[in-house]
């Protein structure tokens, strides 16, 4: 591939970078409104039980929609560090432009890292938040436990009966095809 080539391939790629970013940066704008007109909107709610439901619901949706952005933006980033990893080309000079891009990039890379990892401590942190409160209202409500057992249990004979069945009618379907 020619030099002219590789960088007007490498423009393509980072200029649709760009407009993907900037696409999602005011998408996730207009939502944050959103949810912050939504919450705004809960203070008409007259019934206080259900306000705090709400509240509760439209909060446990904006972390998770905020774990999710974070985590298309940690995608956009690293997206644009390959471009800038596909528009690096090998020089034949001394080395030392190499070992300085090469140095740059790997300061990049451990941000990135560090920005997965915090993302994972935050989902982490997330997923023990929704155990604790299933944990509350599995104590409050000591017979849900059992009645979700029933369900369970229900839906395992369910699936066996189905699963026996299916079976069965394969093997008549084959004996009848073999025509034994």
């Amino acid at each position: 591939m020619t030099t002219d080539a590789w960088n007007e391939d490498t423009q393509d790629h980072d200029l649709a970078i760009e407009t993907h970013a900037g696409h999602f940066e005011s998408i996730s704008a207009e939502i944050v409104g959103l949810f912050h007109t939504a919450h705004d909107a809960l203070d008409a709610v007259d019934d206080l039980e259900t306000r705090d439901i709400l509240r509760r619901s439209l909060d446990c949706d904006k972390r998770e929609f905020e774990v999710a952005r974070d985590t298309v933006q940690r995608e956009i980033d690293r997206l644009a560090l390959m471009g800038t990893l596909r528009g690096t080309e090998p020089t034949r000079d001394d080395g030392r432009d190499t070992l300085l891009q090469n140095s740059a990039l790997t300061d990049q890379i451990i941000g990135q890292a560090r920005l997965s990892k915090e993302g994972l401590d935050e989902q982490g942190e997330n997923l023990k938040a929704m155990q604790n409160r299933l944990k509350a209202i599995e104590d409050r409500m000591p017979g849900l436990r059992g009645v979700l057992t029933k369900i369970t249990m229900r839906e395992n004979r369910d699936n066996l009966i189905v699963g026996v069945v299916i079976a069965l009618l394969v093997m008549v379907l084959i004996v009848y095809k073999l025509g034994w």
